[in-house]
């Protein structure tokens, strides 16, 4: 209840009564969950102060709370989001040095800091450890970041194959959004009998509003 208050304030009010919040929670409540909300505070979009998460970061570590993915993914997507892939990478040593499982999150995060650098070895790297782990649940999203980073290197090949693979996953669920991005990025490719088709496809799923037909 405290760790979603903090996270809840921090969205409405600002970083600045997030803080005086946190700073009034007893000692006893401050788990892995309310140190994990006051981290994804300053990791918010328009907040991003690394040095502030770093220091959350590092109390959770001495308070022996570093055992979970969660704290790291928020550390990780920070780093993303602000370009430091140096410490992304250090990041990510960590957890394999701890022995902390990467979830889907982790893989995520990997593969869109790949695919913003064109990585194309990095890409191939991620996709085999999260295909080749059991408890993984792929959706179409991993292998959308994965076509766009081997479009933006020039492997048109690969880009398509993830493409396909990424329409295979599509569901219910965000399936609008779905197929705007796999319509945009087949046009983009210049495979213009592929838009068509899923053009109509799209038209049989779901009802389409303004994004989608622009």
């Amino acid at each position: 209840d405290v760790a979603i208050r903090l996270d809840l304030i921090g969205k409405v009010h600002g970083i600045e009564e997030a803080e005086k919040y946190f700073n009034n929670i007893p000692i006893k409540l401050r788990g892995i969950e309310v140190y994990s909300a006051l981290l994804n505070c300053y990791a918010y979009v328009h907040v991003k102060d690394v040095e502030k998460a770093e220091a959350v970061m590092q109390k959770i570590r001495d308070l022996g709370l570093d055992r979970t993915p969660l704290a790291f993914n928020v550390l990780l997507n920070l780093y993303y989001q602000t370009g430091n892939h140096e410490k992304l990478d250090a990041l990510i040593h960590e957890m394999e040095e701890k022995g902390i499982k990467f979830d889907s999150f982790t893989y995520g995060i990997r593969l869109s800091a790949y695919a913003a650098t064109s990585d194309v070895e990095g890409i191939d790297k991620v996709l085999q450890q999260m295909e080749s782990n059991p408890e993984n649940v792929l959706n179409w999203t991993i292998y959308a970041v994965a076509a766009s980073g081997y479009k933006k290197a020039g492997i048109e090949e690969k880009a398509l194959e993830m493409l396909k693979k990424a329409e295979g996953l599509v569901n219910s669920t965000r399936r609008s959004k779905a197929f705007e991005f796999l319509l945009t990025q087949y046009a983009s490719i210049g495979k213009k009998d592929e838009v068509i088709r899923l053009w109509e496809l799209y038209k049989k799923k779901e009802k389409i509003y303004n994004r989608g037909y622009i």
